[in-house]
């Protein structure tokens, strides 16, 4: 018999015992299977509850009559343990001390054993006694009257649920061994070596783990049927009803095998699944055997993923601080690290240690132990050069776990404190020359060990791998590395408050002969990175060098120079001697004659003030000897824009400078090939203040971008790029002189190339940056327009932009609409005021001339001929515009009609389509094509528009509206919305005042006296139109006019009435 096999006879089982209980209950009837399985149910779910209960009254209850058993006197299961386990060992029993974590615990699974004990017995022996005692009782209490029909059916149903609840408590321990067994199941499947007598298991995902020996062919049969379990009718029927994801049936079996350790539950069943998920994901990820190799070439996923599996073991959560416990009860620590005393005080840590959150603790334990694997830690040995091998964002994973955990701030803090007075230490200051005191106030151990990472990446950065220092090239470590190292080493609050202690440890370093010349009263950040860094620079040009001479030039690079002056600038070791260092550097520069620079030697080269002008000087000076200021007597003859931008940026930074600005000025500003004939008029500044700072370096900014943008060559604005309209907004703007004279500037750069004026600021403080870019761009985009009526979404956002743009646009309709215009009479843009955007909060609200820009688009078309007024608006293009009926997104129609001046235009045309022809007497010569009887200012111009050019569409399809001639015949092919027809043209049409006027025009023509067709109505009549309780008298006639011209040579312009058809007709 195989598994398959079980599982039917189960199943056939499961369907006998249902049958069985039918047939049963239909013998009992209903009082009889209610009283019983009522009964039975009362004693499972009392049984239930009072397991528990019991479990613990058997575990105080007294049991001395039982005397002694090897000399241990019985009392209680309670008493009992402890005697048993100091009988056994009196180290074990001092470590199962009651009140101890591991007595606790091992009265949960004594607990547990107990109740499991109880609840069994109480369903094998006490519920059938019971049930036997509720036999009797029912002998007295059964009805005598006979069972009918219903009562029969009903006692069916109570048995049958009777017998349920019996299967589902046998359910209940089969579902819970199957479980186990069912997640063991990777373990069965095996492959025998070629080579070893040794085998390897296997999976659907390959090889997981070499074992010796191992044989699970027996237990195939178990496993196979535990696999299958759940489908068989017991298994679906008791899993039905989840709890934490769990059946039922598992749920309680795990309630019976599980024990509560303080505040932690452990469920023997799950525990066990996770334990095998956790082997089973490494072992599908690792091709061989499992060992420390292969856990580091695991992906970082997987590791991800096996440390949260390890975090769900609730076990270890109990086991860990069990292990701390006895290992401190049983002597073993003590044994292994001496006197722990002396260090820590063990009575008040073990319980803290005792009550940390051991889920993230396990969490952090198991990431750092597979970083000490990634970093191979388990084969450093003897040689700790390696440590300097080792990958440095590893290294702050493993520091950054193992200063999380809590055991770490429990036992480091003490650790620490007591270590900073001990001898060892003693020793160490007194040979660097420490004389203070440790402070550790707020000094957390945590946090110091996770700051170590930080200090070993940094110190990873400077790339030495080996302690010899003969094979170090310092020449590769950078300011930045020294400032990261710096900045993680002061991170750590012990370090950064006993900066005295790190001092004294680096002069120690220095060679003998210049320990002394320093004096440490003070070290903080700033002074380790500026002293290191400043010594590296100066090494950097040979300073330290024998013999050596380093020029100026050679110092006064833009890196060397940043560095210079934060080194400076941020040490107050530094920034109290450096003014004469300074001066001497700058006379070096030999400065053309005329152009004169004096250095005031009192000047505070400290501080952030102080920074700023290193750089501004040194920089300065760099320019200057790189434009040969020193060499060349024409000096300005090598200048372009270029250079003179550069120069501008580093004079109008240097405070030494700006309090020459007068001879500098003078100096540039005179000099034609600078300023391109340009005649400046300069306003009288405080030039060495931060306004005046600003100007001088915003003029020849400027200057310099409008000789890189050709600006007074006349150039075409079409020819700009976005880069060089950004540059001279952003530049003229930025300069109060140039704004002084940039009417002429923009006059001259773009008047000549547009055929309508461009308005100019009379403030000079309203040429603003985004002004003047709005205006450039706009410009840009005019040159190169035909006409000025169709704009992009992208030109319009640009002209839009420009106030003066605006202006010129306004004043341009106005222009193109005024009688002699090309536009008049075609665009009506009368009483418009609101013709910029507007914003309400950071809400846009659409000008009229963007509105305008949207709806031109829509109507005139991508490339309207603004020469051929007649032909410019094609009524035709609005035939074909979505209304938003289809898609809300889509409307065309919203677009067109929130332009003012184009709904007064296309109202403009529409009654001009609906005004007849006459001639000098007042006669008409032409009728009109349409009948409008709307005037301008109607409000139901709105919705008669949309109307009008849908009904328009409906009757003449692809007819040319240009060309319109109402048929009357199209009438004959009408939908009117009656049954069979899924559209209502009739509606479409009537829905447009226009139209119907005009259909009405139409059927009073055809009833004139000639014709067979009499109209009584004229056309005013209100009953011509659909009202709210009856169709109108178009809709009438049209459906009307189907049914009786319903022949294709019927002619609805020549109607002729067949008195037979009448005849024809059904009356419904």
């Amino acid at each position: 018999m195989n598994a398959t096999d079980l599982i039917n006879y189960l199943n056939y089982f499961f369907l006998g015992v249902i049958a069985l209980s039918a047939l049963l209950g239909f013998w009992f009837g209903a009082f009889r299977s209610i009283y019983f399985f009522a009964g039975f149910l009362a004693l499972f779910v009392i049984g239930w509850f009072l397991s528990p209960v019991l479990a613990r009254v058997l575990f105080t209850v007294d049991m001395s009559a039982l005397g002694t058993i090897n000399d241990i006197e019985i009392t209680t299961i309670e008493g009992v343990i402890p005697s048993l386990l100091e009988k056994i060992s009196p180290e074990m029993g001092e470590i199962f001390a009651p009140g101890s974590g591991i007595y606790d615990f091992g009265v949960a699974a004594v607990l547990m054993t107990l109740r499991l004990v109880t609840f069994s017995v109480w369903l094998i022996v006490v519920i059938p006694i019971l049930t036997f005692v509720l036999w009797i009782v029912y002998l007295f209490i059964k009805p005598k009257r006979k069972k009918t029909l219903v009562s029969r059916f009903i006692g069916v149903g109570v048995t049958v649920l009777h017998s349920l609840l019996s299967l589902f408590i046998l359910s209940i321990f089969l579902a819970g061994l199957t479980s186990a067994a069912h997640s063991a199941i990777s373990l069965t499947e095996t492959a025998p070596s070629e080579d070893e007598p040794a085998q390897i298991i296997f999976t659907d995902q390959g090889p997981m783990l070499r074992l010796d020996n191992a044989e699970f062919e027996e237990f195939d049969f178990i496993f196979e049927f535990a696999g299958n379990y759940r489908e068989s009718y017991l298994g679906k029927m008791s899993g039905l009803i989840k709890i934490d994801k769990a059946g039922l049936d598992e749920y309680m079996f795990d309630e019976l095998f599980s024990l509560k350790y303080r505040k932690t539950k452990i469920k023997l069943r799950k525990e066990l699944a996770t334990v095998i998920r956790l082997y089973d994901l490494i072992a599908e990820n690792v091709e061989g055997e499992i060992n420390l190799e292969s856990l580091v070439a695991l992906p970082e996923e997987v590791k991800e993923q096996i440390v949260e599996e390890v975090k769900r073991l609730k076990i270890l959560r109990v086991a860990i601080p069990l292990g701390i416990e006895y290992v401190v009860a049983s002597g073993v620590l003590e044994k292994e690290l001496g006197d722990l005393e002396e260090y820590l005080d063990i009575e008040k840590v073990i319980p803290e240690l005792l009550e940390i959150d051991y889920e993230k603790e396990i969490g952090y334990l198991a990431a750092a132990f597979l970083d000490a694997l990634a970093l191979e830690l388990h084969k450093m040995g003897e040689n700790s050069q390696l440590l300097l091998t080792l990958d440095a964002d590893t290294v702050d994973s493993l520091l950054d776990n193992v200063g999380s955990l809590q055991i770490i701030d429990i036992v480091g803090n003490e650790m620490l404190a007591a270590f900073v007075v001990s001898e060892a230490a003693q020793n160490f200051y007194e040979k660097i020359g420490f004389t203070e005191e440790i402070d550790l106030e707020g000094v957390e151990i945590s946090s110091e060990i996770r700051n170590l990472g930080k200090i070993y990446r940094a110190f990873a950065s400077f790339g030495i791998t080996t302690t010899d220092y003969k094979e170090i090239d310092f020449s590769q470590i950078t300011d930045g590395h020294i400032n990261e190292l710096g900045e993680a080493i002061f991170g750590s609050t012990l370090f950064s408050k006993n900066g005295g202690l790190l001092a004294c440890a680096l002069v120690n370093q220095l060679p003998e002969e210049y320990r002394t010349v320093i004096t440490v009263n003070q070290f903080e950040l700033n002074d380790f990175t500026s002293i290191a860094g400043l010594g590296l620079v100066l090494f950097s040009v040979g300073f330290f060098e024998e013999g050596a001479d380093p020029q100026p030039a050679d110092l006064l690079t833009e890196d060397n120079i940043e560095k210079i002056a934060d080194y400076i600038s941020c040490s107050g070791l530094l920034s109290a001697n450096v003014g004469g260092i300074l001066n001497m550097l700058m006379q070096a520069v030999e400065l053309p004659e005329g152009l004169e620079i004096a250095i005031d030697s009192e000047f505070n080269w400290s501080g952030e003030s102080g920074r700023a002008e290193i750089v501004a000087l040194f920089t300065a000076a760099n320019k200057l000897l790189e434009l040969g200021i020193g060499e060349s007597e024409d000096f300005l003859s090598s200048l372009t824009e270029a250079k003179i931008e550069e120069l501008s940026d580093a004079l109008a930074e240097s405070q030494i400078f700006m309090s020459n600005i007068e001879n500098i000025l003078n100096y540039f500003l005179t000099d034609p090939e600078i300023t391109g004939g340009m005649e400046f008029t300069i306003r009288e500044m405080d030039w060495p203040s931060p306004t005046g700072k600003a100007e001088f370096k915003a003029l020849l900014h400027a200057v310099a971008t409008i000789y890189e943008t050709d600006l007074l060559d006349n150039p075409e604005p079409t020819e700009f790029t976005n880069e060089q309209i950004d540059k001279l907004a952003s530049a003229l703007s930025a300069s109060i002189i140039i704004r002084d004279n940039l009417s002429n500037i923009i006059v001259q750069a773009v008047g000549e190339s547009v055929d309508f004026e461009i308005a100019v600021f009379d403030n000079p403080d309203d040429w603003t940056e985004t002004e003047i870019g709005s205006l450039l761009r706009a410009a840009r985009i005019i040159s190169g327009k035909e006409n000025y009526l169709v704009f992009t979404e992208e030109e319009a956002d640009v002209l839009l932009a420009s106030n003066l743009i605006v202006d010129s646009i306004v004043l341009l309709l106005e222009k193109y609409t005024e009688p002699e215009g090309e536009l008049y009479d075609l665009l009506i843009i009368d009483g418009i005021t609101d013709w910029r955007d507007t914003y309400e909060g950071e809400v846009r609200v659409d000008g009229e001339l963007r509105r305008f820009f949207n709806a031109s688009r829509i109507l005139l078309g991508d490339n309207p001929d603004i020469n051929d007024p007649d032909s410019l608006i094609d009524l035709n293009r609005l035939l074909n515009l979505s209304d938003g009926s289809v898609d809300p997104e889509d409307d065309e129609w919203g677009k067109l009609l929130a332009s003012v001046i184009l709904k007064q235009s296309l109202v403009n045309q529409l009654i001009k389509y609906g005004t007849d022809k006459v001639d000098e007497h007042g006669n008409v010569t032409e009728e009109s094509v349409i009948v409008v009887k709307l005037e301008t200012g109607d409000s139901r111009w709105d919705g008669e528009l949309r109307a009008f050019f849908r009904a328009v569409k409906t009757i003449l399809g692809d007819s040319d509206l240009n060309d319109f001639n109402f048929d009357p015949n199209i009438l004959k092919d009408l939908t009117t919305g009656a049954p069979g027809e899924e559209t209502d043209e009739v509606g479409e049409i009537l829905s447009s005042i226009i139209v119907t006027d005009t259909i009405i025009r139409q059927i009073i023509k055809l009833g004139d006296d000639d014709s067979e067709l009499v109209v009584a109505l004229d056309e005013d009549d209100p009953r011509w139109y659909d009202s709210d309780t009856e169709d109108g008298e178009i809709r009438k006639l049209i459906v009307a006019v189907k049914i009786v011209f319903n022949k294709p040579e019927d002619d609805l312009n020549n109607p002729s009435l067949d008195p037979n058809i009448v005849f024809e007709l059904s009356d419904g």
